[in-house]
């Protein structure tokens, strides 16, 4: 009885000590902290994938938001219509298993590499062979995430963890970007 309540015990202090933000769930919705949705982007995009897998996916986001085509915060990004199928209304991570804790740290660990460096240029991802990407410039491949810009446009030397740091005074400036005109509708593309 002792080892079990002992086990128990030291499996929630590792729950406890597994998440920064809240120790139960993370709770991301379109108005939320852009800061939460870039976790939840990771957590529900690229919890399989490697920590620089994990980066490349964060960054797709962090240059959509710096993109006049998509909207200027990584929450809108997210909940963009037709462009993440598990983004409506509130969506909640609630890792409950030792892999799925790690997973989620290690996200936790992607979103600061990813805020750090900034942004790449990078606008699309998928995993599979889908028509829509026929008219993009493929940059790459992390595990079984493609990566994609526009025809035309500059794919960065390495997609993951680049190594460096963005310039941007401050971490912020790529999580939102101020107000400009509502972006075009996207075409079924995330």
């Amino acid at each position: 009885m002792k080892k079990l309540l002992l086990s128990r015990l030291s499996i929630v202090v590792f729950g406890l000590l597994s998440f920064h933000i809240n120790a139960e769930a993370l709770t991301c919705s379109r108005g939320g902290a852009s800061a939460d949705c870039l976790l939840c982007a990771c957590y529900k995009e690229a919890r399989g994938e490697s920590l620089d897998g994990k980066v490349a996916v964060l960054k797709v986001v962090l240059s959509r938001v710096e993109s006049n085509d998509f909207p200027n915060n990584v929450c809108g990004v997210l909940y963009q219509a037709g462009q993440f199928p598990w983004a409506k209304g509130r969506v909640q991570v609630n890792p409950s298993q030792p892999g799925d804790r790690n997973a989620f740290a290690q996200c936790q660990e992607a979103a600061t590499i990813a805020k750090s460096e900034g942004a790449n240029g990078v606008l699309y991802f998928n995993t599979g062979n889908a028509a829509w990407t026929r008219r993009l410039k493929k940059c790459g491949s992390i595990k079984t995430h493609n990566f994609y810009t526009k025809k035309g446009g500059t794919c960065p030397a390495k997609l993951g963890r680049s190594g460096s740091s963005s310039s941007s005074p401050s971490s912020n400036q790529t999580l939102e970007r101020s107000a400009r005109p509502a972006p075009r509708p996207a075409q079924g593309v995330n």
